[in-house]
């Protein structure tokens, strides 16, 4: 028979025995974690996993890098683009599923279609660039970085500003489930990640 520990309220600021299950970011800023696939010309395509990586990361004309979040994330999206030509664009694309990584189109987010990407004109020269509001993207754990035009573009970094759980301090539970079942607590966890999400 399992044992159970009661729900109890604590302190959110004291170590906790269950942080080890939590999902919940400990920033709302993410650095995707794991490049997973890349096609065409990129350089330096695993600096734009590592936030102290000041290497660039260079597309060389028509290319994509595709990254692993590990786990479904929400939010919006900023390219910190170190140098580009007036002309050149990149394009972003959202998947839940590996099945559905594409350079030419996203989950969809309202109908049984698909999403265009997600399009960055870098008129501005070198900065940053975030989307806009309406563009905040929810459920997704692949996101792919495509150009598709001739330019040459250099990237600091790309990251996602987490908006799920608007108003909470992700990690700071003020309760907690835990069994002696560790798929049991994995998956309890799960579910409150879930939540959190949504």
């Amino acid at each position: 028979m399992r044992s159970i520990l009661p729900f109890v309220f604590i302190p959110a600021c004291l170590a906790v025995p269950y942080a080890e299950y939590i999902y919940a970011p400990s920033s709302r800023t993410l650095t995707p974690p794991a490049v997973i696939g890349v096609n065409g010309s990129v350089t330096n395509s695993e600096s734009l996993t590592n936030a102290s990586d000041k290497r660039p990361a260079v597309f060389n004309g028509p290319s994509s890098v595709t990254f692993d979040f590990q786990k479904n994330v929400a939010g919006i999206v900023s390219i910190d683009v170190a140098s580009a030509s007036s002309d050149a664009f990149l394009g972003v694309t959202f998947s839940e599923s590996s099945l559905y990584i594409s350079e030419q189109a996203c989950d969809a987010t309202a109908d049984a279609g698909l999403d265009s990407p997600l399009w960055f004109s870098f008129v501005d020269g070198p900065g940053t660039y975030t989307a806009a509001k309406k563009h905040n993207r929810g459920g997704f754990r692949y996101m792919t970085l495509v150009s598709n035009t001739t330019a040459k573009v250099s990237l600091n970094s790309v990251t996602v500003n987490f908006t799920a759980a608007p108003t909470q301090d992700l990690r700071a539970y003020t309760g907690y489930f835990h069994s002696n079942d560790e798929l049991l607590n994995r998956i309890w966890y799960a579910g409150a990640y879930t939540n959190q999400m949504s």
